[in-house]
Formats: structure tokens, C-alpha cells, sequence
């Protein structure tokens, strides 16, 4: 063989040794192939819960209903720091909380995917760790968790020998995230937000939640700043159903707060507390801090509750429908509070002392305007109460009781108040209105006309 056939020959197997390489590396990239569009998918087959990567390789695998935690935990940590995880259907027993501290995204199947609580804790808790996350952008030095999205699931704390346990939600310190189409049933606090800015709650539904001897309302919030929230249901809560404590620019819509109904008692608290919104770090609360609740349906309060309680706060209720059910009192607003109550309707179908009052108001200031009042009794009760327009309202409920009083506290009258353009259901105005002999200052009645059959 010369030294031409032996060139070719070696170069014809270095073609094929190339050839094989190619073919070899191919079929390891066939291996490596991304069959999932996320990150992580949890599911439970036959007895197990198994978590696969992308790549349909099994991460763990365990006994379904006793490694359900550890199972979605390590589906969790693999997404770190921007993965997007799936929870399949089916019910997942938790015996500890699921941590979240990057910026990752979990979806469920609705009310399918099931998520069972630890008993006396919760089922997520999302706060900003130690390992690698992407820092919110121009946020430095302090860098916050955001983009936390977590959608389509449903939290139940029903077991088999308790019919509630466990909590939802814990939400701390972070911004910028999503939460949506979340049931949440059966269990003590379903949502806490401690300190947490901009980010969207829409589509949340709790039923049965919230416990009286815990003091757990049903939303716990706490500093939160600029939270948007769209289509909440509290339902046939146990304690408070929100309760909102130094909060700002806080924005309610299109939501739903309903108490229990026979042969079921209503919790004697408030449906909606509001309390120190007044009290920031900056003092600015008076300036920039407005709650606004509008567009919504608040109904059946308790025995002898206000169903809305306002401390020390400024709230804008407005386009509301709204009633006390048992309760005494629609909207109560207390100790500083500064409250626009505008373009409501407003009714009580029971005797007293139920529907005592639509407002009740001590030392604060109010705008109460372009409301109908209808049905039983609903007085508007101002109680050492300043700088306050009462203007433009329908008052077409029956009552004994004058539609308004203008009174004092500790012998301090109310002043700086107008009364005008009302509409009053009584037979002689002079009994729609009755003024305290302290409340003199600036108090200014006129344009006021008696209803028309």
C-alpha cells in the first residue's frame, strides 16, 4: 500500500470517528430535550408524589399524604431564581410550610390542586432568603424579592377529624407580585401581609376562615403600601374578615364581604377594620394614605358590631351596597378617623337595635354624600365630630329617631358642619335633624326638603 491509498485511508476513519462523535452527541442532546415548558411539575401517581424537571427526569419521589412537603419543597428550590413550577391536580397533606424566597411562579389546576396546611401553620410562606434571587431593578442598596407570582390553587384546612386547621398565606417584605384565582377555605388567617408594596391580589375567595379565640382575622395587613386588590370574597368569616393596621394607598374594588347566615350566628367584629392609617413613620398619613373601598357588596354583620370599623384613619367608601344585618352599625369611624362616604346605598331590613345606625362618627371628620338610605331606622350619629359636609343623601328609611344628630362628647359639640340639599322621609323636617346644645360652632342647616309620596 503506498503512501496515498494509506492517506486515504486514515482520513476515510477519522470521517467515520467524526460521523459516530456527532451522531453521539447528538443523541445525548435527544436525551437532555426539554419535554415540560417550566421548570418543575409535581404530581401524585398511584401512592407517590413525584417531582420531574423539564426534562421529565424524576427529582424525588415519595408516599403521598406523608412527603407532599418535601416533595413540592425541592420542586420549589430547583426553580430558583426565576423557574415557574406546576402543582397537578389532586389533594397534597403538608406537615410543614413551603418556603419561597426567589422569584419564581407557581400555578395549580384550581380547585383541583388541593393544598391541605400543617396544622397551626402555614401553607406558603414567602419572604426574601439568603440565596441568589433578581433584585427588583433600581432598587439598590436594599434589593427586594418582587415578581412572586403564585396562581389557580385552592388552600383547604378541612381534615378528616377537623373541619378547620392550619393557615393560608404569609406574605412578608416584598414587592411588585402577583397573586390570583386562589381559593382559600377552612382555615384560621388565610392571607398576612406584613409590609408588602404594589403588587395585585386578584380573584381570592375565602370561605369559613378566621378565628375568634386566635384573634386571626381572615386578611391580616400590616404597612402595606400600594396594594391593589380586585374580586376578594370574605365569606361567612370567624373573626375579623379584614383587618388592615397602619396601611396606605390601599385599593379595594368589585369585592364581596358576607357574614354568616342562619342556623350559623355572625361573628360579633367587624367585617372590615381599619385601624392607624394615620400613624405611618413618615406622618404623612393624613396626605397620601387613603384606603378606598368601592364597587362592592358588604353585608350581615354581627350582633352589636359596626360592620366597617374606622380608627384613627382616612377611608373613602364609595358606589358600595351596604347593610348591617344584625350588627348596630353600617360604618363606624372613630378617634381621628377621616372618612368620604359617597354615592352608597344603604338599607336594614330589622328592627332596632339592629340598623341602628348607617354612621356613627366620633371626633373625626366626614363627608357623607349622595347616599340612599333606605328601608329601617339608619341614623347618621356625629359625635364631637369637625369640619364635615352631610349634603345631596335620600333618606327614605322609616325612623323614630331624627335622621341625624349633631352631638357632643364630654360637653365638646360638634362645629364646622354643613347640612344641605338632603331629602328627609318625615312628616315635618324640624324632626329630621336634631342638634346638641354644645354643637353651636359654624353648624350650617339649609336646602333640606321633606320626601314626596
Amino acid at each position: 500500500m503506498n503512501k496515498t491509498q494509506q492517506y486515504i485511508r486514515h482520513l476515510i476513519v477519522l470521517l467515520i470517528f467524526l460521523v459516530i462523535s456527532e451522531m453521539s452527541i447528538s443523541a445525548d442532546n435527544l436525551s437532555e430535550k426539554t419535554i415540560h415548558g417550566y421548570s418543575a411539575i409535581v404530581y401524585i401517581e398511584n401512592d407517590k408524589v413525584i417531582t420531574e424537571d423539564r426534562y421529565g427526569k424524576t427529582i424525588i419521589a415519595g408516599t403521598a399524604g406523608i412527603d407532599d412537603a418535601k416533595v413540592i419543597q425541592s420542586a420549589i428550590d430547583l426553580a430558583v431564581p426565576t423557574g415557574h413550577i406546576i402543582i397537578t391536580r389532586g389533594k397534597y397533606y403538608l406537615n410543614k410550610s413551603l418556603l419561597i424566597y426567589s422569584n419564581i411562579k407557581i400555578t395549580g389546576e384550581g380547585r383541583g390542586t388541593i393544598i391541605v396546611p400543617p396544622i397551626e401553620d402555614y401553607a406558603f410562606k414567602i419572604e426574601k432568603g439568603k440565596k441568589e434571587i433578581f433584585p427588583r431593578p433600581y432598587h439598590e442598596p436594599r434589593n427586594p424579592l418582587y415578581a412572586v407570582i403564585i396562581r389557580d390553587l385552592t388552600i383547604n384546612g378541612e381534615l378528616e377529624n377537623l373541619p378547620k386547621s392550619g393557615k393560608g398565606l404569609f406574605l412578608k417584605n416584598f414587592w411588585n407580585s402577583v397573586f390570583e384565582n386562589l381559593w382559600i377555605e377552612n382555615t384560621g388567617n388565610a392571607m398576612s401581609l406584613i409590609g408588602i408594596r404594589e403588587s395585585d391580589f386578584t380573584s381570592i375567595y375565602l370561605i369559613n376562615n378566621g378565628d375568634e379565640e386566635k384573634k386571626e382575622s381572615g386578611i391580616f395587613i400590616e404597612e402595606g403600601n400600594n396594594l391593589h386588590f380586585r374580586g376578594i370574597h370574605v365569606v361567612y368569616q370567624n373573626y375579623i374578615g379584614l383587618e388592615m393596621l397602619k396601611g396606605k394607598l390601599v385599593f379595594i374594588t368589585q369585592s364581596f364581604f358576607h357574614g354568616w347566615l342562619k342556623p350559623h350566628v355572625p361573628a360579633k367584629y367587624p367585617e372590615i377594620q381599619i385601624v392607624d392609617s394615620n400613624s405611618d413613620k413618615h406622618n404623612e398619613g393624613r396626605l397620601k394614605s387613603d384606603i378606598v373601598i368601592e364597587n362592592s357588596r358588604i353585608t350581615v354583620g354581627g350582633e352589636g358590631s359596626s360592620v366597617v370599623n374606622i380608627i384613627n384613619s382616612p377611608v373613602t367608601i364609595r358606589q358600595c351596597i351596604a347593610t348591617t344585618g344584625v350588627g348596630t352599625t353600617v360604618i363606624s369611624a372613630t378617634k381621628n378617623a377621616r372618612v368620604n362616604i359617597s354615592d352608597n346605598s344603604f338599607y336594614s331590613l330589622l328592627l332596632l337595635p339592629s340598623g341602628k345606625y348607617v354612621l356613627y362618627a366620633e371626633d373625626s371628620e366626614v363627608i357623607f354624600k349622595n347616599n340612599v338610605v333606605s328601608r329601617q331606622n339608619l341614623q347618621v350619629y356625629l359625635k364631637s365630630v369637625r369640619n364635615s359636609i352631610i349634603a345631596d343623601n335620600r333618606f327614605d328609611a322609616l325612623s323614630e329617631e331624627p335622621n341625624i344628630y349633631i352631638g357632643d362628647k364630654d360637653n365638646r359639640g360638634s362645629r364646622s358642619i354643613q347640612v344641605k340639599g338632603n331629602i328627609f322621609n318625615k312628616a315635618d323636617l324640624k324632626d329630621a335633624i336634631k342638634i346638641d346644645p354644645n354643637s353651636v360652632k359654624d353648624i350650617l342647616i339649609y336646602n333640606n326638603q321633606k320626601w314626596s309620596k
